[in-house]
């Protein structure tokens, strides 16, 4: 995608992210102490605003399952925007992002996060690059991308540790260079034995989920 096109894909995304807040906004004036938003809500509500900003739908991929949640592909030259949905209930910018083995580019030229922060007086939602909102890495049952919608400039996790290429890295590539941060950055239990069990484990838990989409959708 030419410059001058991805400029005009992003600020055609800030104008969409601009009459998102609007409608969270509106909803929330005339819904009061009611007002509730679920993940799957919102991603409705960025759909419906992406198709409503002049977005075709055939440009648009929507996954529930894979990142990112949406896929803006310009059928010109086939080169494509990602956009990652994240919502909050507190008044912080701050959310756990996905496992790092989904966090991938995944031939997508560049990713942006859309997020709604929904603790406070009112809703907001800002727009940001994906990478300049990694914060740290953080391991529950595998590593993932904590976000933070705060960062300075140049203060993202990437730019810290001189990790750029962790999101072009694959395999045991990946694998290293993950070992390799935590045991910088923490004392942690992570070893390379269990980093093997848990790698396995996570991707036999998002075949699981997929078969179990798959066969409820066949269903």
């Amino acid at each position: 995608m030419s410059q001058k096109r991805l400029l005009a894909y992003i600020e055609k995304l800030y104008g969409v992210q601009g009459n998102i807040e609007r409608k969270l906004q509106e909803k929330k004036a005339q819904e009061a102490d009611k007002f509730k938003m679920s993940g799957t809500d919102f991603e409705a509500v960025v759909y419906d605003s992406l198709i409503e900003a002049g977005f075709d739908k055939e440009s648009i991929t929507h996954s529930t399952q894979k990142f990112p949640d949406f896929i803006l592909e310009d059928k010109t030259d086939g080169d494509k925007l990602g956009v990652e949905v994240k919502k909050t209930d507190s008044s912080k910018w701050e959310v756990i992002g996905g496992s790092i083995y989904e966090s991938l580019k995944n031939d997508i030229d560049d990713t942006y996060i859309m997020m709604a922060k929904l603790g406070g007086d009112k809703p907001e939602v800002r727009l940001r690059r994906y990478e300049e909102c990694i914060a740290d890495l953080k391991v529950t049952h595998s590593p993932r991308f904590y976000l933070n919608m705060d960062l300075e400039e140049g203060e993202d996790y990437l730019t810290r540790n001189d990790a750029k290429d962790l999101l072009e890295l694959s395999g045991d590539d990946l694998n290293r260079k993950i070992r390799k941060l935590l045991r910088t950055q923490k004392s942690t239990w992570w070893s390379g034995g269990i980093f093997g069990f848990v790698k396995r484990r996570e991707e036999y838990l998002f075949k699981r989920r997929n078969s179990i989409v798959s066969g409820s959708i066949q269903g």
